[in-house]
């Protein structure tokens, strides 16, 4: 199975991430079948660089993955098709402006 840790895409943009390079880098080593993948970013607060040390890819398309962690809202049009997003929402209490998430 290979997890992806999404770019946030939501304005304005979030800093904040789903799992810290110390929890991919505990991940990777407790679930040796997982393979992680971050999408690079110049907003969030921790860098690619740090991901990278942890022992984990960058990789810009994560069409590849099972699954994608992300902390806000997706952006309709960053959805990837046929894959399982887990992230923070409101989209349940039916707000206009989250309606074509809850669609899609």
């Amino acid at each position: 199975m290979k997890i992806g840790i999404i770019r946030e895409g939501k304005v304005p943009p979030d800093q904040r991430v789903p799992l810290t390079p110390a929890q991919c880098a505990e991940v990777l080593a407790r679930f040796p079948y997982i393979e992680l993948a971050v999408q690079p970013s110049d907003v969030r607060r921790i860098t690619d660089a740090e991901y990278r040390d942890a022992g984990v890819d960058l990789q810009e398309d994560l069409s590849d993955c099972d699954v994608l962690f992300g902390v806000k809202e997706v952006p309709v049009d960053q959805l990837i098709p046929d894959k399982t997003f887990f992230f923070f929402s409101h989209t349940y209490k039916l707000q206009p402006y989250n309606a074509k998430l809850l669609r899609a």
